[in-house]
């Protein structure tokens, strides 16, 4: 039986390559992928946080419960474990920041950079501090590294278990710098549990103070070290790029680009640097410039396998093959670690096992692994429907939100739905690879999410009509009667479909 603890990346990934259509051409291009391309391959596990479009005070105790890390029990969270070691995955990246610590987050609508004075009466690390230690002493047990994402300076104050009222700390005030060097103190705990740190400075970060320079925040990464090799003598380090340089709120004065850290002489020659991979993006000379300065480098990918601040079900296949694909042959010497992104925890399965796949052999081809995941979550004979359910989706819901709608997508959703409902998974079915979610709760989420755009698409195309009404010149009573008759997009009380339910709250409001 396959879904037991451990079970080989390259087992699962043979046996689901066997029963493909062309899975002689498959297997043999596994074979030929012994070395993979991306020495270590890794997942950094955040949570789904809807923000930007708008906040609504819609999400529920049991949208929380289902899809965001802090409330699954240990036995789930080793088996998220295994799962990525089948998936071909060799290391994982855990964190320990305040967004994890609050229900509140899902909740309560704050303003950018300005916390509501509900959210510190809120706080509660709960159990996950002691819990993701316990599975990162697991995820060591099977053979998987161990790396620890370190917000520097977006703290939390744990002598008062809140937040600081302002999202990043200054360095050149003393109150801030008590905040820190606790936290640095609270976070260094985790030492003995990890091989890997790798500390961000902007989104969030950066500060506005005399001392808010990027020799700082270099500093500032070598106290954290200093901190951890105290417990772990043995642990490594990475300073991230991640948005350093955005500017703005999150700024650190002086910083450019890598000649910048590079050139400072500050970090440590065994600290590693991260480059910023954004959806995918990977800057060849930054990397090669690194490698020459007898660094490694990492690649800290964000927006590539999920949606952090859109939470539902995406199939990224394209966007990963991109990523991968693109990458000139030499980065199999220089690129160090590449870790991607996972967010609506059991949403984006099939966007995992791409990723890990194309991070060993990038030769594969993302239809090819879409087609391997489908096979291994709900055997061969469901190849075709899903696959076409997820090109639906993929075609059809929107990455950053919805705009405009093509009304010539409504049939292709509602195919999409009539084909999810008749997904079948055989009685006594095992899938070949261990899953956060079984093959069953994965197909009822195909139905909620393809009918989630059936109603959004028909809902729009509703809306139209009103403002073709509104320029024929309607009457009033006739125009507020059609908006009373408007199809309604059910709120994600029970299924993450939020992009949407957003899309429509929006344009409701905008027949106002």
């Amino acid at each position: 039986m396959l879904t037991k603890q451990g079970v080989t990346s390259a087992v699962s990934a043979l046996l689901v390559l066997a029963v493909l259509t062309d899975g002689v051409r498959a297997a043999e291009s596994q074979k030929q992928a012994s070395e993979p391309f991306i020495k270590i391959r890794e997942v950094t596990l955040g949570d789904p946080h809807p923000v930007n479009e708008g906040w609504v005070p819609y999400f529920t105790d049991a949208i929380y419960k289902k899809y965001a890390l802090a409330n699954w029990d240990i036995d789930k969270l080793r088996t998220y474990m295994d799962m990525l070691k089948a998936f071909g995955f060799n290391s994982v990246q855990h964190y320990d920041c305040w967004m994890r610590y609050f229900d509140a987050d899902w909740r309560i609508p704050p303003e950018e950079w300005n916390w509501p004075k509900e959210w510190p009466k809120k706080a509660d690390p709960r159990d996950w501090p002691e819990k993701m230690d316990a599975v990162a002493d697991y995820a060591h047990s099977i053979g998987l590294r161990t790396s620890l994402f370190i917000w520097g300076n977006a703290a939390f104050d744990h002598r008062t278990n809140t937040i600081p009222p302002h999202c990043s700390l200054e360095p050149d005030n003393p109150a801030d710098m008590e905040i820190l060097r606790v936290y640095w103190d609270k976070l260094a705990e985790h030492a003995p549990h990890f091989d890997h740190i790798v500390t961000h400075w902007a989104d969030p970060g950066g500060c506005k103070g005399q001392a808010c320079i990027i020799e700082t925040a270099m500093r500032f990464h070598n106290e954290i070290v200093r901190r951890f090799r105290k417990k772990n003598p043995n642990i490594q380090s990475t300073f991230s790029l991640w948005r350093l340089h955005d500017g703005g709120h999150m700024s650190w004065r002086g910083y450019k680009d890598v000649h910048t850290i590079l050139d400072a002489g500050i970090l440590p020659d065994d600290v590693m640097i991260a480059l910023d991979g954004l959806s995918g993006k990977f800057d060849s000379d930054a990397a090669e410039a690194i490698a020459k300065a007898g660094r490694k480098v990492g690649v800290w990918g964000w927006y590539l396998a999920d949606m952090e601040t859109r939470p539902s079900m995406n199939v990224f296949a394209n966007r990963l093959g991109n990523a991968f694909g693109k990458l000139p042959p030499k980065m199999h010497d220089l690129i160090d670690w590449y870790s991607i992104d996972s967010n609506a925890h059991g949403l984006n399965m099939q966007n995992l096992y791409i990723a890990g796949r194309l991070m060993r052999d990038p030769k594969v081809g993302a239809q090819t692994a879409l087609r391997e995941f489908i096979v291994g979550a709900f055997g061969k004979q469901n190849v075709g429907t899903v696959e076409k359910v997820f090109r639906a989706i993929r075609s059809s819901r929107g990455t950053w939100g919805h705009g405009t709608l093509s009304h010539a997508k409504l049939p292709v959703v509602r195919e999409a739905h009539k084909l999810a409902l008749e997904i079948t998974v055989p009685k006594g079915f095992e899938p070949a690879f261990p899953m956060v979610i079984s093959p069953s709760q994965l197909a009822k989420e195909l139905v909620a999410q393809t009918e989630s755009l059936v109603e959004l698409y028909e809902f729009h195309i509703a809306v139209d009509k009103v403002k073709q009404m509104r320029k024929d010149g309607a009457g009033q009573d006739k125009i507020k009667a059609a908006i009373a008759n408007l199809p309604k997009v059910k709120a994600p009380t029970e299924w993450l479909t939020n992009i949407e339910y957003v899309s429509y709250l929006k344009k409701l409001k905008e027949l106002e």
